[in-house]
């Protein structure tokens, strides 16, 4: 297994408790770093395509685990949108995506959240 450059290290270096706060606090997130592994290790895992020399694919186990990742974390967000005005629900995932962000992008984001409070 190679660990990914750019997407992967995006988190990589984060432990438990800031990754599922920042990032994704899923089942299978938790359940990844609960299991003593970290839950871009698992969900990036890739290898060689046959008969390449440098193109990687995605392992089974990773593609069936980003399937999984992916109906896990759309339950809790259609669940927002049912339970809160659309608003608040957006003026929150901006305002996460904004301390994500950082910079000029993050200001940006800011001010389209702080739009929204007047919406």
């Amino acid at each position: 297994m190679r660990r990914p450059t750019a997407l992967g290290a995006l988190g990589r270096d984060l432990d438990a408790a800031e990754y599922i706060d920042r990032h994704c606090g899923s089942t299978v997130c938790t359940g990844a770093f609960d299991a003593g592994q970290h839950p871009l290790d698992l969900l990036l895992e890739d290898q060689p395509v046959a008969g390449q020399t440098r193109r990687r694919t995605l392992t089974s186990r990773a593609a069936t685990l980003n399937g999984w990742h992916y109906l896990f974390t759309r339950r809790p967000e259609v669940q927002a949108f049912a339970a809160e005005p659309a608003a608040d629900v957006l003026r929150r995932d901006i305002a996460r995506a904004a301390a994500l962000a950082g910079g000029e992008e993050s200001a940006r984001l800011q001010h389209l959240a702080d739009e929204l409070r007047t919406a």
